[in-house]
């Protein structure tokens, strides 16, 4: 599986009138393209940010799609008045789900800059370490890291049940983030917080939005 990520930025309104109009500007279309596997919008309006993640079943798919969400993308931040920040693609290397998907739920994501040929190692290092602690804590839902081979940047998101357990956890992942990030090549992550408004897959599970 494959995913692309696109960064958003503005105003909180304008974050907010995103998030009303997602359906009808971005996942309608989305959702009827060959390969796409689900779709996944977070938010956090008081910072004037936002990830949306779309989900294929393999890069031919991902790839064949990059016209049409282009445009997609280029009309829905015309139409909120949001910007877009950035776009990346990687490929979904881990994820786990203790549940049925969900919206408003409470996200982290970890943003890392690591070396392409250390990505095998911080993935073995995620699920000896990591995958096993996060999944006994209280009000884990769901877990994915994703990758770009070329780049070396990798992606963490893990998602809880309440704004509370995501606080909980952050003590004891900490140190795991910091020795993850080091075995990847990375100086560091960039922790950003989340709460999910969009969230469909086609893969085992139901869909939910808000």
């Amino acid at each position: 599986m494959f995913g692309r990520l696109t960064r958003i930025e503005g105003t909180p309104a304008q974050i907010e009138e995103g998030v009303r109009t997602f359906e009808q500007n971005v996942a309608r279309t989305t959702r009827e393209l060959p390969g796409n596997l689900g779709i996944v919008l977070m938010v956090n309006a008081e910072e004037g940010k936002g990830i949306g993640v779309t989900y294929w079943a393999d890069e031919k798919a991902l790839e064949a799609s990059g016209e049409t969400m282009q445009r997609v993308r280029e009309s829905a931040t015309q139409s909120a008045g949001t910007r877009i920040a950035s776009v990346d693609t990687g490929e979904v290397l881990s994820m786990e789900r203790s549940g049925e998907p969900k919206t408003h739920t409470f996200i982290r994501t970890n943003t890392l800059q690591g070396k392409p040929e250390q990505i095998g190692a911080a993935l073995a290092a995620y699920q000896k370490d990591v995958l096993p602690l996060i999944k006994s804590l209280k009000g884990f839902r769901a877990a994915t890291m994703a990758a770009n081979a070329e780049s070396g940047k990798i992606w963490v998101s893990t998602v809880w049940e309440t704004a509370d357990d995501r606080e909980a956890s952050e003590a004891k992942v900490a140190d795991l983030r910091k020795s993850t990030a080091a075995t990847a090549g990375a100086p560091g992550a960039k922790v950003e917080l989340f709460e999910s408004v969009h969230v469909e897959f086609k893969v085992g599970a139901a869909s939910a939005t808000s």
